[in-house]
């Protein structure tokens, strides 16, 4: 178990991806060419920011299910297959992170209300194995850095 300061370091930076990847975007409107630009096997900015959107319904219903269930089966959809079907491509990338800010809002109260007990449920993901709601919120963390670096390597 994470010590109770580390583990509100941890939701405050869960906290504040939103907001650093606003400064990001932000000198660039939608229409901005450097959103489309391919790198081979990887998505654009644009779909980047659409993924980090969406993805977030999954690190929720991960964390409410790990919360409501023994040790469930917790979802690990195709990306690429729900950036095809969500059209991630055309998406704007600014109504994307609004989304995104309000779903990361609703998931980080989610952990907020947490007991120091119920940290330590697990869930069953399909590749990684049992994953403690403490392991989702760091995964979830480095999911945003992962992203971040992408974003900062490719629009800054």
């Amino acid at each position: 178990m994470l010590p109770d300061r580390t583990r509100e370091h941890l939701l405050l930076a869960l906290q504040t991806t939103p907001r650093v990847l606003r400064r990001i975007i932000a000198p660039f409107p939608g229409g901005y060419p450097v959103w489309d630009i391919v790198v081979p096997d990887r998505f654009t900015a644009r779909e980047h920011i659409a993924h980090l959107a969406d993805w977030e319904e999954v690190f929720y219903e991960r964390a409410a299910k790990t919360i409501e269930q023994d040790q469930p089966d917790i979802p690990n959809p195709d990306e690429t297959e729900m950036a095809i079907e969500r059209g991630f491509a055309v998406a704007d990338p600014h109504e994307r992170l609004e989304i995104f800010l309000e779903r990361r809002a609703r998931l980080v109260a989610l952990f907020r209300e947490l007991g120091e007990e119920q940290w330590s449920r697990a869930g069953m993901h399909p590749k990684n194995g049992p994953m403690t709601l403490e392991a989702q919120a760091v995964h979830i963390l480095g999911h945003d850095g992962y992203h971040l670096d992408y974003l900062v390597r490719h629009l800054v």
